[in-house]
């Protein structure tokens, strides 16, 4: 006998059994009982669901009729399927739609700042590690080689690049290294950006009175001497006095813009640790240690449009507001 007659013959055996069995229900437990007992005759279970239509379709038993309705099991009516129609499906995708376009940009507006703030306090940790390390060996940062602020253009490349592989390099884990006054800059070389887009720094701007090198997780940073505060009686520049480090969070990739990847840190030769500008001591004096300052100032604060100095306190204001960015920080 083939597979096909036999189970035939085994369907046409156990639904009659079924169907007689049933005629007798007392209540659900004789069900449940038969759907168990009568399923180890069937080794195929479809079958088994089947011929349990077939039988509750050929009489009208009081218990036939509430399991009907109770659906108990399995669907006792194959016809009869539960689904939400497409005009319902639409207007829910709709409603998701409106939801998510509504809140889908603060979501990436919060996750961007989060990410600013974990790696604005990495950079400032890491090179703040570095320089107390450093201290172990020179003893405390009022003692270090620093100049005074007597240097010009022609004298700032050695020593800044003695002071940088003296004090900050020996400490760092860095992939690549540009000395001040050095060819091959390139690497580590590209336009910083104020908040309206404007060039802030060109690409090759500092080349001769800057020391830039590349951390192992991606981020450059930028040491350079102040040289924002005055002249000799000829007019000529001088550098030196405090130390800026500016530092691009996230290197290379944009939007590279004052306040946003890139944030300054400085070393002033007064202090005992690096802090960022408009922490720093100097800035204390100077009265600008508040938040209205940091935020405000007209020269140097977070709201300030100045095309050369302004934003450099927006990474101290966010230090002062607990390393996080508040709601009025002009993002």
């Amino acid at each position: 006998m083939g597979e096909g007659a036999r189970r035939a013959g085994e369907g046409y055996y156990v639904r009659n059994y079924l169907c007689q069995y049933l005629k007798d229900f007392k209540n659900f437990g004789e069900y449940f009982y038969a759907r168990r007992y009568l399923h180890k005759f069937s080794k195929n279970f479809k079958i088994f669901q089947n011929m349990c239509c077939q039988c509750f379709s050929h009489f009208h038993h009081p218990s036939a009729n509430i399991l009907r309705k109770l659906n108990v099991g399995w669907a006792f009516s194959p016809t009869k399927i539960s689904a939400f129609t497409l005009a319902e499906v639409l207007i829910t995708l709709g409603i998701i739609g409106v939801v998510a376009a509504m809140t889908l940009p603060s979501v990436i507006l919060n996750y961007q700042k989060n990410v600013t703030v974990t790696q604005l306090k990495k950079a400032y940790t890491t090179i703040s590690q570095a320089f107390m390390m450093a201290q172990s060996n020179y003893g405390d940062m009022s003692g270090w080689d620093y100049v005074g602020f007597d240097l010009d253009s022609s004298e700032v490349s050695g020593t800044l690049n003695n002071f940088a592989n003296k004090y900050l390099i020996p400490y760092i884990k860095k992939v690549e290294s540009c000395p001040s006054g050095t060819s091959g800059r390139t690497k580590c070389a590209y336009e910083i950006y104020n908040r309206d887009g404007s060039v802030r720094m060109s690409q090759n701007q500092g080349s001769s009175n800057d020391y830039r090198f590349i951390m192992n997780d991606g981020m450059v940073v930028q040491l350079a001497y102040n040289n924002d505060s005055g002249a000799n009686d000829s007019g000529e520049v001088h550098f030196g006095d405090i130390l800026f480090i500016r530092v691009d969070i996230n290197g290379k990739k944009r939007p590279n813009m004052m306040g946003r990847d890139v944030f300054d840190i400085v070393l002033d030769p007064n202090a005992t640790k690096v802090s960022m500008l408009g922490l720093n001591d100097r800035a204390q004096i100077a009265g600008h240690q508040t938040r209205e300052n940091l935020l405000n100032n007209s020269m140097r604060g977070c709201n300030s449009n100045n095309a050369s100095q302004g934003r450099t306190y927006c990474g101290a204001l966010i230090q002062y507001d607990g390393w996080q960015i508040k709601d009025d920080y002009p993002w």
